[in-house]
């Protein structure tokens, strides 16, 4: 077959796997090029500041052809305060890059913040899109602090197929969600990050929605009876985020509400759906290494949120055992969990290990009332990838089967996190485990071995990512969400 014989149907699917600018130049192959590679090049249009929003506004008033119809996903990603990147990459000295590479980030940013300290994408800009692109699917705004209501509402209006919703720090209140959860009734996705304004009832109006990815991150308006009973009536949710949204001992019982069918109520003992006998074994078994069965006790027509595979969350080390264990018990198809911040123990580990079978990301850091042996059992017991210990106060050398370099032994290094390889040595490690290699050392050969190092560690330092160890005690919010977006960057690197 030539390629001139080739359907127009397998073409497009062809181009569409190309980068824009491979796509821009299918555009001068010929006319069958030209009108493939076009309706893919205006799918999701790639714009980096306000002077190329206001290009692209002009592109669509002056095209003859109704071309907005082919925009399909829509992403602003400059103004405001910067990328995510730029806001973590300071954060305790973290160095992301070789001192030429930061050097060279600085002098970009300053470019950037010439150009658009004066430019944000606001009320104005979302009105001027909106009526072109009526078949829009995504919109994105990673820096949304100029939306409001006025613009924000217009949405359904001129977009009621709109699939996936991402705000930033919008200036939005109940009307919106109210508008949003009526007109568009496709949502799939949605994203209120830290959207200070809205309410606990924000989530009644998209009860109809298939939502099925719910992030409300830095949301401090959550409470149990509003947003907890809500998000009940999401049955196809699989993603739910609720990082840094609270520090109180509500999210005991936001945790219960979300695990049992009949509601838990603000005080009283625990619903009677609960199973404490894991928590109880764990007190009587503590010091034993015994894997427990895998157990799947819940059947999906009593589960409150059935499809569950991803959990995020803080506490702020205000959530317990019980309601940790409860939920985890309630939601056996949990693939990634993260529970970082909580006063959670050995127990909620062997309730993981116990409960949820196909956890593959685990991440507690910031829980600083775990256990070196509690997390071994998890790891030979479970089938995880990775699991996140930052300032868990576990040390290096408590984990003998993973090579580390000898200085991090010496100084008794923290574990931020385990990766495939390093989980798998522990979990087929023989039970006799290998002692620390200072274990037989005084303590002036440790010092005078330590201070050999020095030298080549401070050589290496330059080249490697690493964080300093915070006290959890004294960690913040925006020290965990920092932390946070550091590895679910290494996260989405390594699994996803």
């Amino acid at each position: 077959m030539k390629l001139r014989d080739l359907p127009p149907e397998i073409l497009s699917l062809t181009l569409q796997t190309l980068q824009q600018s491979d796509l821009y130049q299918c555009i001068f192959v010929n006319q069958r090029f030209n009108a493939a590679a076009i309706q893919h090049l205006w799918r999701a249009p790639v714009i980096h500041n306000h002077q190329r929003f206001k290009l692209f506004i002009k592109c669509l008033r002056s095209n003859k052809k109704p071309v907005g119809s082919w925009v399909r996903h829509f992403r602003i990603t400059w103004g405001g305060g910067g990328s995510a990147t730029a806001a973590t990459s300071t954060f305790n000295g973290v160095e992301h890059h070789h001192y030429r590479e930061q050097q060279q980030e600085q002098r970009q940013q300053q470019r950037r913040r010439l150009h658009q300290q004066d430019y944000y994408f606001d009320d104005d800009d979302c009105l001027l899109l909106l009526p072109y692109v009526p078949q829009l699917e995504e919109f994105a705004v990673q820096n949304s602090d100029r939306l409001t209501d006025r613009s924000i509402c217009m949405i359904p209006t001129y977009c009621s197929q709109l699939e996936i919703l991402y705000l930033k720090r919008a200036d939005i209140t109940y009307r919106s969600a109210h508008h949003l959860g009526r007109g568009c009734k496709q949502l799939r996705k949605l994203t209120f990050d830290h959207c200070l304004k809205l309410q606990p009832m924000t989530l009644l109006p998209f009860a109809d929605c298939p939502l099925e990815y719910l992030d409300l991150s830095g949301c401090k308006w959550i409470n149990v009876e509003d947003t907890a009973y809500d998000i009940r009536a999401f049955k196809r949710l699989r993603h739910l985020d609720i990082i840094c949204s609270d520090k109180t001992v509500m999210m005991n019982d936001f945790l219960s509400t979300l695990a049992s069918k009949r509601p838990s109520s603000t005080s009283g003992p625990p619903p009677p759906s609960f199973s404490s006998d894991i928590y109880h074994r764990h007190r009587q078994n503590s010091n034993s290494n015994n894997n427990y069965d895998i157990i799947i006790n819940s059947d999906d027509d009593d589960m409150v949120v059935p499809e569950l595979v991803s959990f995020s969350m803080t506490g702020c080390n205000e959530i317990k055992d019980m309601a940790a264990i409860q939920f985890i018990e309630a939601h056996p198809h949990l693939e990634y969990l993260t529970m970082m911040a909580c006063g959670i123990t050995d127990a909620t580990l062997d309730a993981i290990r116990r409960y949820l079978p196909r956890l593959v990301y685990l991440d507690i850091s910031f829980c600083h009332s775990i256990s070196m042996s509690g997390v071994r059992r998890l790891i030979r017991g479970s089938k995880l990838q990775m699991i996140g210990l930052k300032a868990c106060g576990l040390r290096k050398f408590q984990f003998p089967e993973v090579p580390c370099r000898r200085s991090d032994l010496l100084r008794q290094t923290q574990v931020d996190i385990f990766n495939e390889e390093e989980i798998d040595l522990i979990r087929n490690y023989p039970d006799a485990l290998p002692e620390p290699i200072f274990s037989q050392l005084s303590e002036e050969e440790i010092q005078q071995q330590g201070e050999q190092t020095d030298d080549n560690d401070e050589q290496q330092q330059g080249q490697m990512m690493q964080i300093d160890p915070i006290d959890v005690e004294n960690s913040d919010e925006d020290q965990v969400a920092a932390v946070y977006a550091i590895i679910h960057q290494s996260l989405e690197a390594n699994i996803l």
